[in-house]
């Protein structure tokens, strides 16, 4: 933070609308004009913040780990001695230690094809054991080389600053392009949007320090271009695998789901120093259409009249191997609707999530890749 990377390496950013804008504001002086001429517009102040909006891919996953200030910490096991038993997996080594009870696990390799899927970890009996939701496909004794994955990002406080460059074409410049740089720029909130159907939608919304900019219009010396993210665009009809409740896949009942994120930045002027943006308090909130099922249409009015909390979760398929779970943890309805009339009868309902108790986080974002 506080300065320009020495040999900045860029990858281009996957967007359907947005870039690094910086607004100048003005304000006019009261100065008595006694000759009938304009008053003096005097610049104020200048803010950098932008919002971009991109379809969901690998990209802006990592994108929703930085909105969480998050650290990925990654876990993978490969082992043969892990059984799959009638309510989960054991194993005659520690092969479970670095995976925790309330979090999202990745098998793969089992003979028994319907075993190689997402479970959830209902209960952690050691770290040679654990019991899974749903239960294992089929009874399977140890042998297979099996895999297990989680990289985790959980909401936290680890802040990461981007330097966000746009690129313009000008014939006038050096490799006629013009080059505008803006470092110290953290996402200050982020926005899954699924649709009942559709290309999975998102938004990410970066603010930087006013004073967080490279002047002139030059290329930085030294910099270099990754190559850019060629994961697929996600859409809900195809690649949204299930929603889940409180760790139990949910048959078809949620209709669609928008999740938030935000770290509520708070602007801090100093005269003479310009803003600097810190952090206020973390929140997240899932918007949620569900169906009503007629035998037992009253299920989600009467937990929100019950006040029950539920932990809710998303597991989306980049490919026919890699999946991403993102679970908002604790979350109490505090919006709900469900309109009378004619045709199908959906509900709507607002879930703000909490810290959980478990293990003291409120969001949570799961991969195997």
């Amino acid at each position: 933070k506080g300065e320009v990377p020495a040999t900045p390496d860029f990858t281009p950013i996957r967007r359907v609308s947005g870039k690094a804008v910086k607004t100048l504001s003005f304000t006019q002086s009261e100065e008595v004009k006694t000759n009938r001429q304009g008053k003096m517009n005097i610049v104020d102040t200048q803010d950098i913040a932008f919002e971009l909006s991109a379809e969901t891919t690998k990209q802006t996953i990592f994108f929703l780990g930085a909105a969480l200030q998050s650290n990925e910490v990654s876990a993978t096991v490969t082992s043969s001695t892990i059984e799959f038993t009638a309510t989960g997996m054991s194993s005659t080594a520690a092969d479970f230690a670095d995976f925790d009870e309330g979090s999202y696990v990745f098998f793969a390799g089992s003979t028994a094809d319907g075993n190689n899927r997402t479970y959830y970890i209902s209960s952690k009996v050691s770290d040679s054991e654990i019991v899974t939701s749903p239960s294992p496909d089929t009874v399977v004794a140890a042998g297979d080389s099996i895999t297990v994955t989680s990289n985790k990002l959980v909401s936290g406080a680890t802040q990461r600053y981007f330097l966000i460059q746009n690129r313009t074409k000008d014939t006038s410049r050096v490799g006629e392009l013009a080059y505008e740089s803006y470092y110290d720029q953290q996402v200050g909130s982020a926005n899954v949007e699924i649709g009942e159907s559709g290309i999975i939608g998102n938004t990410v919304n970066f603010a930087g320090d006013s004073e967080s900019e490279v002047e002139g219009y030059a290329a930085i010396s030294g910099q270099t271009d990754n190559a850019a993210d060629t994961s697929d665009v996600l859409s809900a009809t195809n690649n949204v695998v299930r929603f889940w409740q409180d760790g139990t896949p949910l048959a078809c009942l949620i209709k669609s789901m928008s999740i938030e994120v935000s770290n509520n930045l708070i602007d801090d002027a100093a005269a003479g120093c310009g803003t600097e943006r810190v952090n206020g308090d973390f929140t997240a909130s899932a918007s949620v259409v569900a169906r009503n099922r007629i035998d037992d249409s009253m299920r989600w009015k009467e937990d929100f009249h019950n006040l029950v909390t539920h932990e809710y979760a998303v597991e989306l398929k980049h490919s026919d191997t890699e999946f991403t779970v993102i679970q908002i943890g604790k979350g109490r309805i505090t919006e709900h609707s469900m309109p009378d009339g004619a045709g199908t009868v959906a509900t709507s309902e607002m879930t703000i999530a909490g810290e959980e108790d478990l293990r003291g986080i409120t969001v949570a974002v799961y991969k195997n890749w």
